[in-house]
């Protein structure tokens, strides 16, 4: 009789144990860069202009890079620079600089911790979506 109330006891004490472990809050997995850092919107028509031709640049932006870097924020989103015609999110309208102006502004703020994003524009034109676009995705 002993040993059936031991083992009655343990399988409750074994019971208790499995239902207490279930019943702890389980931990959250760790947040994304995106979900936990500070962004500033900066729209196109803002952009500082390097070469006083009215337009503000790519170039502008990158030459503001230290002055953003003071601010509390980790990403900096770029209003619509690409071209609307087309799909091709290698075509950066040209008074806002060029590809090669965007890759040295990626490789600054990288440096300086500032990720920088692209705001994309809808596209009204759908058939014109060519394979060399859908590969730049």
């Amino acid at each position: 009789f002993g040993h059936f109330l031991l083992g009655g006891l343990f399988a409750c004490l074994l019971l208790l144990a499995v239902a207490l472990l279930l019943s702890l809050p389980r931990p959250r997995p760790p947040l994304g860069w995106w979900q936990k850092a500070a962004f500033y919107h900066l729209p196109a028509s803002s952009f500082p202009d390097s070469d006083g031709d009215g337009w503000g640049d790519l170039a502008g932006v990158r030459q503001q890079l230290d002055r953003l870097a003071t601010l509390p924020i980790q990403a900096l989103v770029l209003g619509p620079i690409l071209e609307r015609k087309g799909a091709n999110l290698t075509q950066i309208v040209p008074a806002h600089g060029s590809l090669a102006q965007l890759q040295a502004l990626g490789t600054d703020g990288r440096k300086r911790g500032i990720r920088i994003l692209l705001e994309l524009p809808p596209w009204e034109e759908e058939g014109d979506a060519s394979a060399e676009s859908n590969q730049t995705v």
